[in-house]
């Protein structure tokens, strides 16, 4: 069966599988982009992240910048942190 075309809980469980087998190969990016592009939804294996928030290395951050660069990386040590207690995870 095509990875495009398969059910989601087949997917969930080449996932799983991967997971348990702490693979980062090329199958776990085919399962998650295929065709090089995301899924339209997230489940609990798996989570996109469409930036990664960095601070200014030109200026001195303000603390506006600051608590909104804490709140983003919050967000993501907390999927992060989630997966790790759970299933495991891929954060992308």
């Amino acid at each position: 069966m095509n990875i495009a075309t398969e059910s989601i809980f087949a997917r969930r469980k080449h996932l799983y599988d991967y997971i348990q087998k702490g693979n980062l190969g090329k199958e776990v990016i085919e399962e998650l982009l295929p065709d090089c592009k995301p899924h339209d939804y997230e489940k609990q294996l798996w989570d996109y992240k469409e930036l990664l928030p960095v601070l200014p290395v030109v200026v001195k951050p303000n603390n506006t910048m600051l608590s909104e660069f804490n709140f983003k990386m919050d967000e993501i040590v907390k999927d992060v942190v989630s997966f790790y207690n759970s299933y495991g995870g891929y954060l992308l």
